[in-house]
């Protein structure tokens, strides 16, 4: 009886100690609002100045990409990446968005094809069935900002990795993952699987840890980069939210493109707070909030609808559901302003307060927010004739961005150089049953888009 109770007793350590060795995912989340602030910083993270590819990222960042749980019919899989949600020994499905096949597993490249198809609608996988996107890098031994501005690597990137010496494809020793952004100093990509246990996570590295981690490192290659089509990804979100290295800018140094990224910094940053919308996280009060010097940080969502709140209302403070010195200085400086006990503590009354502020902003936001007040019309003309089109609308700091479809297409693309509410250009003999509209972004980031209308040619 002595020795199975002593027995019994190491057990219950040997298993105390593995579960503590096991870390607990839950308090790493990691939310779409603290990297969409980083965009000025990231070359490839253009896409702030695209509403649609902004809301796609937050969509991915929040979990929503199309995995569903033992079963391809069961209910879909939701839960901000590097939640314990999507860790484990469970198989998930996902079904091709271009060719309706089902796949499963919890391999690396379910999820990085979950990613690819929520933004894309394409299976990457070995780089089959695609229609819509290309190979713009293969083979090679480590990866470099250089190399993957000469590509134009962008938002979304697929990367496979492989054990062959050749840079083949190798379906087992192996890995998948998604570059979301890189400057020269870092890379950051949605990485799944990587520790065998299925766990979905953003990682941001330099570029010697992701060489250390993917390819010398571990004895491994570059198999592919695959991407969408310039023209692809064009008519998804528009021609002038690609990488900073599109190929439109491969011939540029890389350091002019990190000067043109600091350049268009402050229109990032104004765009990118637009897409943290506190309401999209809001949870209800439950605890008192504070910050200690010599006690655990207090994290959870709570701390992140705080801070995401915070920084709505123009304090400075960082987006990473830690209740910190500095979101608890922030929350000092919001006290004060609002003639509250100026504590740093986020008691109901604080969180109360909070709240009223950001209703009161969005629903002056709403009122000011840019509107179409006069449409374009229909135009009757024939070749060789000036065409004009024209919208009006109201808001502040105003800009436009014009959009066409030529008959038989299915495709939206930018109409370059025509930047203005009223614009024209000479008719020509394939502008029959052509389609027009205008895009109308006000100082805020909020837009508006006009009603198409058709080019007849008599």
């Amino acid at each position: 009886m002595k020795c199975f109770k002593k027995k019994a007793a190491a057990l219950i350590l040997i298993i105390t100690a593995l579960a503590l060795a096991v870390p607990y995912y839950e308090v790493n989340q990691v939310y779409a609002s603290s990297h969409i602030n980083d965009a000025s910083k990231m070359d490839a993270y253009d896409y702030t100045s695209s509403p649609e590819l902004a809301e796609k990222l937050t969509q991915v960042f929040e979990g929503n990409i199309g995995l569903h749980k033992n079963g391809i019919n069961n209910s879909q899989t939701k839960a901000p990446l590097g939640c314990s949600k999507l860790t484990g020994s469970n198989k998930f499905y996902i079904k091709n968005k271009s060719t309706g096949s089902v796949t499963f597993g919890w391999q690396c490249y379910i999820y990085a094809n979950a990613v690819y198809n929520t933004l894309y609608n394409e299976w990457a996988g070995n780089g089959s069935s695609l229609k819509h996107s290309s190979v713009v890098i293969r083979g090679g031994k480590t990866f470099s900002y250089k190399q993957f501005v000469s590509a134009g690597v962008r938002v979304g990137a697929y990367v496979r990795t492989t054990a062959n010496k050749d840079g083949s494809y190798n379906r087992s020793k192996a890995h998948s993952f998604i570059i979301l952004g890189y400057n020269e100093e870092y890379v950051t990509y949605v990485d799944g699987n990587s520790n065998g246990r299925g766990l979905v996570r953003v990682n941001k590295v330099s570029w010697k840890e992701l060489n250390d981690g993917q390819t010398t490192g571990i004895g491994r290659r570059i198999c592919h980069v695959i991407q969408p089509t310039e023209k692809y990804f064009n008519s998804l979100y528009g021609v002038k939210n690609a990488a900073s290295g599109s190929s439109t800018e491969a011939k540029k140094t890389a350091t002019t493109t990190t000067a043109a990224v600091k350049e268009a910094a402050v229109k990032t940053e104004t765009v990118a707070s637009t897409a943290a919308d506190p309401e999209k996280i809001k949870v209800k009060f439950s605890r008192t909030l504070s910050y200690s010097k010599n006690k655990k940080v207090i994290s959870g969502n709570d701390v992140l609808y705080l801070q995401t709140s915070l920084k709505y209302l123009g304090y400075n403070v960082s987006t990473n559901a830690k209740y910190d010195s500095a979101t608890a200085n922030a929350v000092k400086k919001f006290q004060k302003d609002k003639k509250l006990t100026a504590d740093g503590v986020t008691g109901s009354k604080t969180f109360k307060a909070i709240e009223n502020a950001v209703k009161a902003k969005k629903n002056s936001a709403n009122t000011k927010a840019v509107k179409i007040t006069k449409q374009s019309s229909d135009v009757k003309t024939s070749v060789g004739s000036k065409v004009e089109f024209s919208v009006k609308a109201s808001g502040s700091k105003l800009t436009y961005k014009w959009y066409y479809k030529k008959s038989g297409s299915s495709s939206w693309n930018y109409w370059k150089g025509h930047d203005s509410a009223t614009t024209s250009a000479t008719a020509n003999d394939t502008w029959n049953n052509m389609q027009v509209y205008c895009v109308v972004t006000d100082g805020n980031g909020n837009t508006a888009k006009s009603e198409a209308v058709t080019v007849k040619i008599a």
